[in-house]
């Protein structure tokens, strides 16, 4: 028996209405930080949270509807080039997977998450290299977006020595 990731805690900053510091966009569910978890969710409470932030953001966007000015949109050329070869996306899928979770994972130090942060650096070096030779393909993408993922991670995992909620710090005696 193993743990699962199917819950993340934390994640875009929003207030009681599920608003974010970007006009007009809102966070609701997992993808929010409402603040109502504390540390830690409780179990079955993820649900009512999103049917709870769900309404109040409804209500908020009714209330205060967009005006008629319309987005300015930014082109961004997707999909283009040639991806690299399933085996090497999938060579480096797993490094990326195993070095998460070995050294930022469930138990965490220093160390470790230095080390993790040299592996992630040299992967984003070699998917920037590839991008540059190959183009900016769909999954050469979704690759650069795992990195960049585990980068925030074990960065902010770094940053921050208090055991708490579902960090823990082996290294640390500072628990909140």
């Amino acid at each position: 028996v193993a743990p699962g990731a199917h819950f993340c805690c934390g994640g875009i900053l929003t207030d009681s209405f599920g608003r974010t510091s970007i006009k007009r966009l809102y966070a609701i569910g997992e993808v929010a930080c409402t603040g109502v978890h504390g540390a830690n969710r409780l179990a079955s409470t993820s649900l009512l949270e999103g049917l709870t932030f769900a309404y109040r953001a409804s209500h908020d966007i009714v209330k205060n509807p967009a005006t008629k000015e319309q987005p300015r949109i930014i082109p961004f050329e997707y999909g283009y080039g040639n991806p690299p070869s399933e085996a090497i996306l999938e060579s480096m899928r797993k490094i990326i997977q195993d070095t998460m979770w070995k050294f930022a994972g469930l138990i965490r130090n220093q160390s470790g998450l230095k080390y993790a942060l040299e592996v992630l650096n040299g992967l984003k070096k070699q998917v920037v290299q590839m991008k540059n030779h190959l183009g900016a393909s769909g999954p050469l993408l979704e690759l650069e977006n795992s990195v960049d993922a585990g980068l925030l991670v074990v960065e902010a995992a770094l940053r921050n020595p208090i055991s708490l909620g579902t960090h823990f710090r082996s290294d640390s005696s500072m628990v909140s």
